[in-house]
């Protein structure tokens, strides 16, 4: 691999793997120098590699680069701080203990885990922990994360340095452990790295229905979880269950130039079975103990659609896995999902007599599922929701999805 293929690839990897060690060396408060050094860093590989050639350590070229950058600007800081405001000395570290910097595997893995535990901070909303996880975790620029979340890079930014001003004022990196802050922490660490899974698997932008890098860094922070030496409570397992589920059929959603694939439509054969396997492993562990969380039931009702059960058993028993998760707290996107799958159980007609407690808001996904429902009984309506359907379709791959439903829809018409 070349360097114009191998630096973006060791970005996507490694730019947040450097921040995690820096903030937990100097503290969270470096949190913006360590992203400068992080990206001088590649920046340094952009200028020498092309003309020195990759060398043939490409990870530990970047690591040794970042740590004496560090070490550097550290050295330069003390240097002023001494020199011209020495009462500043008071508030930072012994200059000759900075010249550590522990860049081995089992420091990097500790510092991110314990940067996961910091970004996902209960007192920051869900957008902004997202937000800062794709930054800070995953090495995203701002202008992606825009696309991803159909925000501009100013709105993007701005949550950024909201969630890093409330980083900087709670607890560092070391003192994101023990039971009672996980604990604490877990469920808003979940719902992150589910909310990232989830747009990449549901992409709500971009030339593609699927972003699968981000359901790939998904999977990633959460087995980070699942290996750590801190204790990980059942969710998280059965979060990575239906991850796995999931990402399974990720090769079958897509058709030849992006067209995406409906799961009727959807060939077996092109699912991960492999990671079926795995997912059904994983789901085993999480039963262990008496917790069950949402993300046990989301499993369930993946694996009952990568099971290969008879249709008509497959769909009352995850219409019984619905009523349990609504238990759990309501959602237009859930509601949604337990409509369509009432309509396979009872018939369209039932589930359409159930829609009216829908919420009726102007969603492109409620009026796919009320056109699916009246296609039958009442096309020219079905017609309209389709339309209005397209008209508020985010992703431009959903609105082709949706366009040939219409041109199908046309044929039965006629």
């Amino acid at each position: 691999m070349g360097h114009t293929e191998l630096i973006p690839h060791l970005f996507r990897s490694e730019f947040q793997r450097i921040v995690a060690v820096l903030c937990r060396h100097y503290g969270i408060g470096f949190l913006d120098e360590a992203e400068d050094i992080a990206s001088s860093t590649f920046l340094a590989a952009l200028e020498t590699w092309p003309y020195e050639g990759v060398p043939p350590s490409p990870v530990g070229w970047l690591h040794t680069v970042a740590r004496n950058k560090a070490i550097n600007g550290w050295k330069r800081r003390d240097l002023f701080r001494r020199k011209i405001r020495p009462e500043l000395s008071k508030h930072y570290h012994d200059p000759e203990q900075e010249i550590q910097i522990d860049l081995s595997e089992d420091t990097i893995r500790d510092s991110q885990l314990r940067m996961i535990f910091s970004v996902c901070d209960p007192a920051l909303s869900p957008e902004v922990q997202v937000a800062l996880a794709l930054r800070i975790l995953c090495g995203f620029s701002v202008v992606e994360i825009a696309s991803a979340f159909l925000a501009t890079p100013e709105a993007i930014e701005k949550r950024i340095q909201r969630g890093k001003e409330r980083l900087r004022s709670g607890k560092g990196l070391a003192e994101v452990v023990g039971p009672s802050l996980i604990l604490e922490r877990s469920p808003a660490v979940m719902a992150t790295l589910y909310l990232l899974f989830n747009e990449g698997y549901h992409a709500t932008s971009g030339v593609t229905p699927v972003r699968k890098e981000l359901c790939l860094e998904a999977m990633r922070m959460t087995m980070m979880l699942l290996e750590g030496p801190w204790s990980i409570v059942a969710e998280a397992k059965a979060l990575f269950a239906l991850m796995c589920f999931q990402a399974s059929r990720l090769g079958a959603r897509i058709m030849p130039f992006a067209v995406p694939i409906s799961l009727d439509e959807q060939d077996p054969a092109l699912w991960d079975h492999a990671l079926i396997t795995q997912g059904a492993w994983w789901m085993k562990e999480s039963a262990e103990g008496n917790e069950l969380s949402r993300y046990h039931l989301e499993a369930m009702i993946a694996w009952k659609h990568v099971q290969g059960v008879p249709a008509k058993d497959k769909w009352k028993d995850i219409l019984v896995l619905y009523d349990r998760l609504l238990a759990f707290g309501s959602n237009p996107v859930l509601e949604l999902n337990r409509l369509y799958v009432l309509a396979k159980v009872s018939g369209r007609e039932v589930a359409l007599a159930a829609s009216s407690s829908i919420d009726p808001r102007d969603d492109p996904y409620r009026h796919s599922l009320l056109a699916w429902l009246k296609e039958e009984s009442d096309p020219g309506k079905s017609r309209i929701h389709l339309e209005q359907a397209i008209a508020s379709a985010r992703n431009p791959m959903d609105r082709m999805l949706l366009c040939r439903r219409l041109d199908h829809l046309g044929g039965h018409d006629r």
